[in-house]
């Protein structure tokens, strides 16, 4: 099943070793970001985007919370906290 999951996301890409020499990393903020390297979201966009996931996966995984509904004062009041408490 691993080879059906990796031949299928992966298709025919090389697999290779991550070497910093030859593979640049881009943060996706940079304007002379290529497609010679690896482009990744990070900072705060990248928490938010880690946290919400989370959320979503464990919504997902236990049927009893189902019904839930993140509201868009629940995420504004989310947000507010978590920016007020790390002094945003």
């Amino acid at each position: 099943m691993l080879e059906k999951i990796h031949s299928s996301t992966l298709g025919n890409s090389a697999l290779e070793e991550f070497n910093p020499a030859t593979i640049k990393v881009y943060d996706i903020r940079e304007e002379q970001a290529k497609k010679d390297g690896i482009i990744v979201i990070g900072g705060f966009t990248g928490e938010l985007i880690i946290t919400f996931t989370c959320l979503l996966d464990y919504i997902l995984a236990n049927p009893q919370n189902q019904n839930f509904q993140f509201t868009t004062e629940a995420i504004e009041a989310y947000l507010k906290d978590l920016l007020v408490q790390e002094n945003f």
